[in-house]
């Protein structure tokens, strides 16, 4: 596992245990029809959180256990700004943490001092 793989890793780790802090985590997936779903984030059928909980940590922690490159791009930070504004949600260090998942997924430098904890 290189660095960034690792990184990656660690950031999802990190996002994981954010979801639950905030109370975001289910132990119950959605239902196969709101996972099916064609629009990003699967807006049309679940919630963001978990969409990243059934989605997205999923997909990029099967690309990294099988080797496959991660995508060239990710930007889904602003996703979390959104839904923390609409919902209320003090979500400061899910975002930093989503951005700091961006920012090592799209190869740019991480700003430690905003990473969340």
């Amino acid at each position: 596992m290189n660095g960034n793989t690792r990184s990656v890793a660690d950031l999802l780790y990190r996002l994981e245990q954010e979801l639950s802090r905030l109370g975001l985590w289910s132990e119950t997936p959605p239902d196969a029809t709101a996972l099916a779903s064609q629009q990003p984030f699967c807006h049309d059928t679940m919630p963001f959180h978990t969409w990243l909980q059934w989605v997205f940590i999923p997909r990029i922690r099967q690309l990294l256990e099988s080797g496959s490159p991660l995508p060239d791009s990710c930007a889904i930070a602003p996703m979390a700004e959104l839904m923390c504004a609409e919902t209320g949600v003090d979500g400061h260090a899910l975002i930093a943490t989503l951005q700091a998942i961006d920012a090592c997924i799209s190869g740019s430098p991480i700003d430690p001092d905003n990473q969340g904890s």
